[in-house]
């Protein structure tokens, strides 16, 4: 369990960065604009309302109780709290989706959800076995890559 702690922590600090990256890339160019002259109260503060509601929809949970991953989302604290063997196929995609793709082996089917694209692609792989999700992976370029649910919650294979 002191591996999951470490993990955890080091993504803070992963987090921070990407979330202040986030933040100069995307808002700091629209707060600038609203700064520039002749710009009056009322449109600051419209702006400001915009870049909250932006911000508030990053994090959403399914009404299933599987929470729809983000690029921000913390990947050990995902899969440490996601509910394995509890989640069925149809209300997984009910709260995340129509995946990426599918693949069905043997009596397993495997569903993808990507995330971003290039050197930033995060991916989430849901594993089904009669209809329930028994595992989730993650998988990046960073060092979370791999991850497993079922590892991270010590879970025994169904």
């Amino acid at each position: 369990m002191l591996g999951v702690h470490k993990l955890i922590n080091k993504d803070k600090k992963q987090f921070a960065v990407s979330f202040l990256n986030i933040l100069a890339n995307y808002f700091l160019p629209v707060i600038r604009a609203l700064e520039t002259e002749g710009t009056t109260m009322k449109n600051r503060f419209l702006g400001l309302i915009i870049v909250v509601i932006i911000l508030s929809g990053c994090a959403s949970v399914g009404p299933n109780g599987s929470g729809k991953p983000t690029i921000m989302t913390n990947p050990p604290s995902y899969l440490q709290s996601f509910p394995l063997n509890s989640i069925t196929q149809d209300q997984l995609i009910q709260d995340l989706g129509v995946p990426d793709k599918s693949i069905e082996i043997g009596d397993q089917l495997y569903l993808s959800y990507q995330l971003g694209e290039g050197w930033g692609e995060r991916e989430y792989i849901y594993a089904l076995e009669d209809n329930l999700v028994t595992d989730v992976r993650y998988n990046d370029q960073g060092p979370y890559n791999g991850s497993s649910a079922r590892q991270i919650q010590n879970a025994p294979p169904e």
